[in-house]
């Protein structure tokens, strides 16, 4: 198959399976909204704003390195072993998924105390930090599979994963579920068991593809942990700025309802309808940009390789159009159905 064909084919798999799951995820989303109410729901936003910022550190740009190094190893020549940068994509992300883990549990009192309130226990900031060193791992290997091209098991680890987090969640909102500390537990205990999944899932698929490898004479890429903390150290600095304003941002929201005379009660119910509601519904087409421009980087990486500089900026201007003429169309929806 040619690479544009592969190409092709690759997002049409990324867009179906994004929006499967985020349809099915907006759906469930609703059962949840409505069985433990808006203020639940804020509050599980806000801890969800701070869990996004803890994401950030975990993955600390290795995966995108990780995707650009092995797509140009390829690309240069095909009997790399990409093991080594796999090996060393999971050492950088076990160190960065085992700090932000210690970072998100040293804060998880003040983050409950200060931030929430006291609106749910310390246990639910620990659970959820006892996900991001497994998101780290399984971010490596999801962009480990990415550079190959392999991103059917990607997508069916997606629908897997999500699969998983509405039962955990379902099962345990309907026999656990009291009050709202017990219902925000019940939702962070289906996101760290649903990305351990996640993890195991991709492992199980890399040692099958590694099992059906042909044993032949590999090539050591060189200079693998120099050349990907180039490319992740810039990524991590800018990330962690945006991820934290992000976070301030939404922290600042209830907390300035508040200062207009509000409960803080109300403040987190209309911060809930806002964040759970309204935002999910304005963002539901950005699952298609978002889910095919996650192949960019390991195209326009061989191109670099290769020297196609003038076809790639002709792409480039092609996603351009493509991008823009797909969202004003996307805004032109969602204005005519505002009501």
């Amino acid at each position: 198959m040619k690479k544009s064909q592969t190409f092709l084919v690759n997002s049409i798999i990324l867009i179906f399976t994004s929006l499967i799951t985020k349809v099915i995820s907006s759906l469930f989303d609703i059962y949840v909204a409505n069985k433990i109410g808006s203020e639940t729901l804020g509050v599980f936003g806000l801890i969800s704003s701070i869990y996004f910022f803890g994401i950030t550190v975990a993955s600390s740009g290795i995966n995108l390195s990780t995707t650009k190094v092995i797509s140009e190893e390829l690309e240069k020549d095909s009997n790399t072993d990409t093991k080594y940068i796999l090996k060393a994509s999971v050492f950088f992300s076990f160190i960065t998924g085992a700090l932000s883990f210690i970072i998100l549990s040293l804060f998880a009192p003040y983050i409950t105390k200060e931030i929430l309130f006291s609106k749910v226990s310390n246990l639910i900031i620990y659970v959820l930090a006892l996900s991001l060193p497994f998101i780290a791992l399984s971010l490596s290997l999801s962009s480990y599979f990415l550079a190959k091209r392999n991103v059917l098991s990607s997508s069916i680890n997606q629908i897997a994963t999500q699969f998983v987090r509405i039962i955990v969640v379902f099962i345990t909102l309907n026999i656990f579920a009291k009050d709202i500390n017990s219902a925000v537990l019940c939702l962070v205990l289906g996101t760290t068991i649903s990305e351990i999944a996640s993890l195991i899932f991709h492992y199980l698929v890399y040692l099958k593809e590694s099992n059906c490898l042909v044993s032949v004479s590999l090539t050591k890429p060189k200079n693998i942990h120099l050349r990907m903390l180039k490319i992740a150290v810039p990524i991590a600095i800018t990330s962690y700025i945006r991820a934290g304003l992000n976070s301030i941002k939404h922290i600042l929201i209830p907390l300035r309802l508040k200062l207009t005379g509000m409960s803080y009660e109300l403040a987190l119910q209309n911060y809930g309808i806002i964040t759970g509601m309204a935002m999910p519904i304005m963002m539901f087409g950005s699952v298609i940009v978002y889910s095919f421009s996650s192949l960019l980087v390991p195209e326009f990486s061989r191109y670099s390789v290769s020297d196609k500089k003038q076809e790639m900026e002709k792409d480039i201007h092609k996603l351009f159009k493509i991008t823009l003429y797909f969202s004003i169309g996307l805004t032109g929806v969602l204005m005519f159905f505002r009501k």
